[in-house]
């Protein structure tokens, strides 16, 4: 079974205009859990197969504006299909199987996309400065996009534990043969400075259309800073 078309069938149910907005969240809830639960699942015949694959990696870029967000957003997604990011300079290597580093890029630019439209439609207050207020509304978008994504990757690895351990300690052996020892990277959500910001953009994330059609029409890939 093709992962993509389940996901994006789930996708076009939550979209369709008679869908109520329970059911919309349900469906995009159930794509979120369909493909990281094909990455534990791919992950497992891995194993069983004795497979020789090795993780590899897939180098982003991103620009200005509002770069550190950005980068927050593909370390959720990252996180989500057993993968990790490493940021050297401009550049952002996203180390992960190969199937889920597919599964990365066509998440990833579904919620940037969105993410992008909803943030140029926000108001901001004449009393505080734009960029401090967007720069807030974006980081609570990321954060809600990651509370949906922890809750779809919990339910994927279910009794997997071990073998996630396993993936994540591969992952990260792939990471230290090609760049050595490595120094955390401090970003947080806490530094937003404005809360209203925050968890308006927090409400989006929460209900943001993962993958459809529309959203990656929009908002190209050179828009986004790909």
């Amino acid at each position: 079974m093709d992962w993509r078309k389940v996901a994006q069938d789930l996708l076009n149910k939550a979209s369709h205009a008679n869908t109520t907005k329970a059911e919309a969240d349900a469906y995009q809830e159930k794509a979120m859990y369909i493909m990281a639960k094909y990455g534990i699942d791919e992950a497992m015949f891995r194993q069983r197969e004795n497979s020789t694959e090795k993780p590899t990696f897939k180098v982003y870029k991103q620009f200005h504006p509002y770069a550190h967000v950005k980068e927050m957003l593909l370390a959720s997604v990252a996180f989500t299909f057993g993968g990790k990011v490493v940021t050297s300079n401009k550049d952002h290597y996203v180390f992960a199987y190969e199937a889920d580093l597919e599964r990365v890029q066509f998440l990833y630019f579904s919620l940037l996309a969105q993410m992008h439209i909803e943030s140029a439609e926000m108001k901001v207050p004449q009393s505080v400065s734009k960029r401090s207020y967007t720069d807030s509304w974006l980081k609570g978008y990321v954060y809600g996009v990651t509370c949906r994504l922890q809750r779809a990757y919990a339910k994927a690895t279910g009794n997997g534990k071990e073998l996630v351990l396993l993936r994540d300690a591969q992952v990260e052996q792939a990471m230290k043969d090609k760049f050595g020892k490595l120094r955390k990277n401090t970003s947080s959500f806490g530094n937003a400075h404005d809360f209203q910001a925050f968890d308006q953009g927090t409400t989006s994330g929460l209900r943001a259309d993962i993958g459809q059609d529309r959203i990656a029409k929009t908002a190209g890939q050179k828009t986004l800073g790909y």
